[in-house]
């Protein structure tokens, strides 16, 4: 019907006479056709063709058997890369196609392609288009560990993990990736489908962009986000660990060049405070840091608070060397004593980066005041030289427990202390000792101070505020030359009200002040 239209119109054109400066065009294909022609118009279906390359991020190398799909709202056309070269014919021209390339052990991509639809000349030629340059990421499934204050692993908490992007096109990047996880009971996220950071190279670190990690709030803590520049992740080769906090998150992020301590269950390592949690017997020493450790650089020593006795701890590094456990524990430590502990180690590959600390190390006991009624034995300081226990010696004995005073910064604040005490009766008649009510001066209660000795082992440790070593330096009455051997009753005063301030109180390494004792000791 349409041929015999132009034709007729073409006949009337002529028999009319009818001039035209340009020829006009009958059948739609852009050129002009001479008068008097006939073109015959084919129904045609215009076809596109669709090509591209694709081939590893990490190591610029083709990829062979990438799976190739190409959805273009009618069906789908699918293709296999071979030697990086993808080519795929018999797609509708005109529109937009969604191409979508897999491979195993590789992230996936995904990107929009417009088919071009220039007819030319009828029947149709084919129409051609291209997504360019498509780089694949390797794939892998990155794990980290999430622990809690006591650096032991803590399960149900919720992460997310946003890299910046997925894949590359024409060497720029594309497409976002996010991830989520929540800890098992180790502790342990696991991201399925990451990018292997281990295998990305310069080519990604050149394209920048930031990695985001969010630790979802939950009913204890609240929430917390992390950036840092993937460049830093590629460098590291695998993601941060972790440490959940209440008011905040810890993490093995590199901040500067130094070796850094992120965390340690010994609060006096981490910062030194007014009080020392002691460690409840059978805990290990953990210690943190946010980069591996050289285990031959490790050097730890554990001595007790006299220095006298040395304790042998064997490390144990996991976590990629990061965490280091000294063992065994405080088994072999004694319960409510004290221990000093000096580490330092050396960063994996890197002999600039070290690190050197010291704690004071107090040990959890049961027993709820660090005075009891049972009999405490003495030793003696004869100060005079006369071989008999009188006025100017020293009594010296040793409590239950460390007891002491720690100022803010975590300094020792046994200088200032006030401490006191007393014998409970007269030892004979002569009242060569005085009882307590005896001790006044001007009406007012005055007894002898007594010391807090806080024995310091070297230079490596810090003094600790605490102390279980008490000196009781007799008053010039005192006379036991004709009664050695026998037991007497003391009191022991930390609580006079006529001299004690907050400021210089004896305190329990938890912060409860100490009150009044009476105690029988036997005298050597």
């Amino acid at each position: 019907m349409k041929t015999t239209i132009y034709l007729l119109l073409s006949i009337m054109l002529v028999a009319c006479g009818a001039e035209s400066e340009e020829n006009i065009d009958l059948n739609g294909d852009g050129l002009g056709d001479s008068p008097g022609s006939v073109t015959q118009i084919a129904l045609v279906h215009p076809e596109s063709s669709l090509s591209g390359y694709v081939f590893d991020q990490s190591s610029g190398q083709a990829l062979d058997g990438v799976q190739v799909s190409v959805y273009t709202g009618l069906r789908s056309h699918v293709a296999s890369s071979a030697s990086g070269v993808v080519e795929i014919s018999g797609l509708p021209a005109g529109g937009s196609a969604m191409v979508s390339l897999s491979k195993d052990g590789f992230i996936s991509a995904r990107v929009i392609v417009e088919l071009p639809d220039d007819a030319g000349n009828f029947p149709s030629s084919t129409n051609h288009a291209t997504f360019g340059l498509i780089g694949l990421l390797p794939a892998t499934t990155l794990t980290s560990t999430v622990f809690d204050e006591q650096l032991v692993g803590t399960s149900g908490v919720t992460v997310s993990l946003e890299f910046p992007y997925s894949f590359t096109q024409g060497g720029a990047a594309k497409g976002g990736l996010s991830l989520v996880s929540s800890s098992d009971d180790t502790g342990q996220l696991r991201f399925a489908g990451a990018p292997a950071l281990s295998h990305l190279g310069a080519s990604s670190v050149q394209l920048g962009g930031t990695v985001t990690m969010h630790i979802h709030a939950d009913d204890e803590n609240r929430g917390e986000t992390l950036q840092t520049p993937l460049s830093q992740l590629i460098e590291m080769g695998r993601l941060p660990l972790l440490v959940r906090k209440r008011s905040e998150v810890l993490h093995t992020l590199r901040q500067n060049g130094a070796l850094r301590m992120v965390h340690s269950n010994l609060r006096d390592l981490v910062q030194r405070r007014q009080h020392i949690i002691p460690l409840a017997e059978g805990t290990p020493i953990r210690i943190l840091f946010d980069r591996p450790i050289d285990p031959s650089s490790l050097y730890s020593s554990l001595v007790d608070e006299s220095g006298d006795a040395s304790l042998n701890l064997e490390p144990q590094f996991s976590s990629g060397g990061r965490l280091i456990t000294l063992s065994p524990a405080l088994g072999s430590l004694a319960a409510g004593a004290e221990y000093n502990l000096s580490l330092r180690v050396v960063a994996a590959g890197d002999e600039d980066a070290s690190w050197m600390g010291n704690a004071n190390i107090l040990t959890s006991s049961n027993l709820a005041a660090p005075f009891s009624d049972e009999d405490y034995s003495v030793t003696w300081d004869d100060h005079n030289l006369d071989g008999q226990i009188n006025g100017g010696d020293d009594l010296i004995l040793e409590a239950d427990l460390p007891i002491g005073r720690r100022l803010g910064n975590g300094q020792s604040g046994l200088g200032s202390v006030l401490a006191q005490f007393a014998f409970v009766a007269p030892l004979d008649a002569e009242n060569s000792v005085f009882g307590e009510s005896d001790y006044e001066t001007n009406g007012t209660p005055s007894y002898p101070n007594m010391l807090l000795i806080e024995e310091y082992p070297g230079q490596s440790f810090a003094l600790s505020g605490y102390t279980r070593k008490l000196r009781l330096r007799l008053p010039a009455a005192a006379n036991f030359s004709a009664n050695i051997g026998i037991s007497v009753r003391l009191v022991l005063i930390f609580d006079n009200p006529y001299f004690i301030l907050p400021s210089n109180q004896v305190k329990m390494p938890n912060g409860e002040a100490l009150s009044r004792y009476t105690i029988r000791v036997a005298l050597p």
